[in-house]
């Protein structure tokens, strides 16, 4: 917010209605003052923060290009801009707006904040670290900046240091839930975190942001004998677009019985698309949430007397999983986008299969595990798939290992053995494509790791990510494809077997690291499971030593896989139901 100058008494008074809470009187006395002197760039300003806080953003940027227009040297307005527009989903033009705010006003911490994060989303991590790390600098109590290094540390896999940076963004701002649940989303990929030291971590999440809003949470509550007779089950989500856990989501939805539960969304999207206006098309209920408080949406769930409702992100970014603490539904579950426990005494099951989550690993979760009979996820192949292609190690004349998952799963524990397996296959070559590697320094650091296990950069080929189309047409380069651990693959794992390519994996100690597993095992495909590292370098080795069999494994899994559970949407559906429906039979008959 702008500070007035003493002699600007109107805009002094409105900053004071502003700081006050007081937004809708604060907003119309900068639009007298904007009536007056159109021309006064604070009050534009101020005025655009207000209508961003309303959700109002195409109002709020009109404002800010209104103030950089008047005044082209205004470094606050450029970077309110900067951070609208990067809320809005438009990457390059937040970067360019927070690059001139930088130029502007060198000593501005949310500006490099605001540059480091625009960089971060265009994959360019090493120039994002260096805004991020001068922002720190500047403003030491930065959380906000601290809280977005820790995401480009971690998309580096550079984890110990991305936990140290969230750490740090926790302490200065305990109030916030985002950069904790981005230090527990972050503890998956390293094994170096327990899976009791996880668990105990998000039940500290919980006592921090849930426990203190239990007190309020009865002004939204139904009992849970008023569930209706035709359960109104809704999906809140920040993904429903074009993002991995749409397309999860996809078949149940399209086989949606709606004869017997009502279809709701809430949807919390900053950049609506195609697949956004399809769900949309199949709900009975759909309610855009993205600039709803956590109050004002828990509000809203409950007016709309939704009996069932689920939540698809987890701590993942952008989630709303406080609107789950005010407990609006009667009956409240976790599933799909997330493989751990909320940590929250309000949400009731999380959603799993036998595999994912055994008895054995029940006590990691403070939700009642609630189990398919099949996968916990069914997959929906995408439309135009290109076709699998004949082995590559015919024509190449050598194996060819591959991954394609996100490079914060390859830690240095999973490029020992990767290294160990190229060592012991000869003139074996690995497939390596991940976003990271739009980056030239995290390439230098990957393969000097590589190096350091005795095996040359030479045998590697590193590929930025591409469009989805490109990434699945990758898989005619790859043999095997080589899962990684403590956190297993999950898109990326359909996506190898449904181009014909199978996939070696180790059984992991928590659910994160069971995806792939649940998902062999669906396709028939158990045998690929290995159960430490010996087995996986076992299973590699023999998958590499029969190019005939592996052969036929690629000519046949793509009908395997339709053939299988983990393809048949319509099954899916019915089990779901099923779910559902002895849910609430139960829930009714405490």
């Amino acid at each position: 917010m702008k500070v007035p100058q003493k002699q600007d008494v109107a805009f002094i008074a409105a900053v004071k209605k502003h700081r006050g809470g007081y937004l809708e009187e604060a907003a119309e006395a900068y639009r007298k003052i904007l009536r007056l002197r159109p021309r006064h760039v604070d009050a534009l300003v101020n005025l655009g923060l207000i209508c961003r806080v309303k959700g109002d953003f195409s109002q709020a940027q009109t404002l800010y290009e209104q103030a950089v227009q008047v005044n082209p040297h205004a470094g606050v307005a450029w970077s309110n801009l900067a951070s609208l527009l990067l809320a809005m989903g438009q990457r390059e033009n937040a970067r360019i707006a927070a690059q001139r705010a930088t130029m502007e006003t060198p000593g501005l911490a949310a500006a490099h904040d605001n540059l480091g994060f625009a960089l971060f989303q265009l994959n360019r991590f090493d120039e994002a670290e260096q805004s991020l790390l001068l922002a720190t600098k500047l403003d030491p109590n930065a959380a906000n900046a601290w809280n977005n290094l820790g995401q480009v540390l971690q998309r580096q896999s550079r984890l110990v240091e991305a936990a140290s940076a969230f750490q740090h963004a926790v302490k200065l701002a305990p109030a916030s839930p985002t950069a904790f649940s981005n230090l527990l989303f972050t503890m998956h990929f390293g094994s170096q975190w327990t899976a009791e030291e996880i668990h105990t971590a998000h039940l500290k999440w919980g006592q921090q942001f849930e426990s203190p809003l239990l007190s309020r949470s009865p002004m939204f509550s139904r009992k849970i004998e008023n569930i209706a007779a035709r359960p109104r089950v809704a999906f809140i989500s920040p993904d429903l677009c074009n993002h991995p856990v749409a397309m999860f989501l996809r078949p149940l939805i399209t086989h949606w019985p709606h004869d017997r539960f009502e279809l709701g969304f809430y949807a919390s999207i900053k950049k609506a698309d195609k697949t956004t206006q399809w769900f949309k098309e199949q709900s009975d209920l759909w309610s855009d949430i993205y600039s709803l408080t956590d109050e004002a949406a828990a509000s809203q769930i409950a007016q709309d007397r939704i009996d069932i409702l689920i939540d698809l992100s987890g701590h993942t970014g952008f989630n709303r999983l406080m609107v789950l603490a005010y407990r609006p539904a009667p009956i409240q579950m976790s599933w799909l986008g997330y493989f751990d426990t909320t940590g929250m005494s309000a949400v009731d099951y999380v959603l799993a299969d036998e595999v994912c989550v055994p008895p054995v690993l029940e006590h990691l979760f403070t939700e009642k595990v609630l189990r398919l009979p099949d996968g916990f996820v069914c997959y929906d192949p995408p439309a135009n798939s290109p076709e699998p292609g004949p082995l590559p190690a015919f024509a190449n004349g050598h194996i060819t290992f591959g991954s394609q998952n996100q490079l914060a799963k390859i830690t240095d524990e999973v490029i020992a053995l990767w290294a160990e397996l190229l060592a012991s296959v000869p003139n074996s070559r690995l497939f390596f494509q991940a976003k990271a590697f739009n980056d030239a320094r995290t390439v230098e650091h990957i393969a000097k790791a590589f190096e350091d296990y005795g095996i040359d950069r030479c045998r590697i080929d590193f590929l930025p990510a591409r469009q989805p189309q490109e990434i699945l047409a990758n898989y005619r380069h790859i043999d095997i494809a080589l899962d990684p651990f403590p956190c297993a693959g999950g898109t990326t794992t359909c996506e190898a077997l449904w181009m014909g390519v199978p996939v070696v994996s180790l059984l992991g100690d928590r659910f994160g690291g069971r995806h792939s597993a649940s998902h062999l095992t669906n396709v028939g495909l158990s045998n690929l499971v290995a159960t430490d590292k010996t087995g996986y370098l076992f299973a590699a080795r023999t998958l590499a030593s029969d190019l005939s069999a592996l052969a036929a494994i690629r000519k046949q899994l793509r009908q395997d896989m339709l053939a299988s559970p983990l393809c048949d949407g319509k099954r899916f559906a019915e089990n779901f139901a099923m779910l559902l429906a002895q849910t609430s039979t139960m829930r009714l008959g405490q």
